[in-house]
């Protein structure tokens, strides 16, 4: 029997789609719920070698970013350590992303403990041995009325990606030692098709900052563009991390992109988890 033409077209091209599609095995699990503590979405720092993540007391609701460290990419990591410092003095930090000297972090704080609440931090410190010593809000990017989550620092600190309210959101800035310009919304393709993509959990770019990719209804997607101040291109999906019913969000990648790092929470555990490309 002949299959129409237009049946056998649609299939090559859906066939052509996945081919595209990267595939990533879940290879370890940083990190379990245990002893009344839960993880929380976290970040691979731009050498391949520490993970920066939160961890909340289920008893207390306190949180608190730790690292965890490795010699080299691929091998294990060693057991989480309490940064110290300006950015744990106070509960409730959350979500760090660090530049590549890891000597500014960006993080988020719950003041009432609900979503609309969250706001950015910017922390700072000397070396990467010391503590981080100052701190200040992200007053020119925070909203009061809309949740301000999953930041991503540019590896030299003058770009900032996430999310404000569902949306994907940018801001920038031509120094350290300046504040971040008025943020704005990210927009996909020719047509700004940013309506489409409501309700991102977290973004990361590429060492070139020539591809961003970011959590959406449980899918990594992916866009590209030819220069840092061109337009992106419509997103595709690059991944599915096949977590099964798990919610996901805070995905990050080494810089090869052999990697990929996901916070994974089911009903009665929360995981961060590492994926090896196939």
């Amino acid at each position: 029997m002949k299959l129409p033409i237009l049946f056998v077209v649609m299939l090559i091209f859906q066939q052509a789609l996945l081919a595209q599609i990267a595939e990533y095995k879940m290879a370890d699990t940083l990190y379990i719920s245990h002893d009344g503590m839960n993880p929380a979405p976290g970040q691979i720092s731009k050498n391949n070698k520490n993970f920066y993540f939160t961890m909340e007391n289920e008893n207390t609701a306190e949180e608190f970013i730790y690292v965890m460290k490795r010699k080299k990419a691929g091998k294990p990591f060693s057991a989480p350590e309490k940064i110290k410092g300006v950015v744990n003095e106070n509960p409730t930090p959350a979500q760090p992303s660090l530049t590549e000297d890891e000597l500014a972090m960006v993080y988020v704080k719950v003041s009432n403990n609900t979503w609309t609440d969250n706001d950015i931090y910017i922390a700072y410190r000397e070396k990467k041995s010391a503590e981080f010593s100052e701190f200040r809000t992200l007053s020119e990017m925070n909203s009061p009325d809309e949740a301000d989550a999953y930041p991503y620092i540019s590896p030299d600190g003058l770009n900032i990606y996430y999310v404000k309210g569902d949306y994907l959101y940018h801001s920038s800035r031509f120094d350290m030692g300046v504040k971040f310009s008025q943020a704005s919304k990210v927009y996909f393709g020719d047509y700004g098709s940013y309506a489409d993509y409501s309700g991102i959990y977290g973004a990361w770019l590429s060492p070139d900052q020539l591809q961003i990719y970011f959590v959406y209804s449980s899918a990594i997607y992916a866009a590209d563009r030819a220069y840092p101040d061109t337009e992106w291109s419509e997103p595709y999906v690059y991944c599915y991390p096949r977590t099964e019913d798990a919610f996901i969000s805070g995905v990050s990648f080494s810089s090869d992109m052999k990697e990929m790092f996901l916070y994974v929470s089911y009903d009665d555990k929360d995981l961060v988890c590492s994926f090896k490309k196939q």
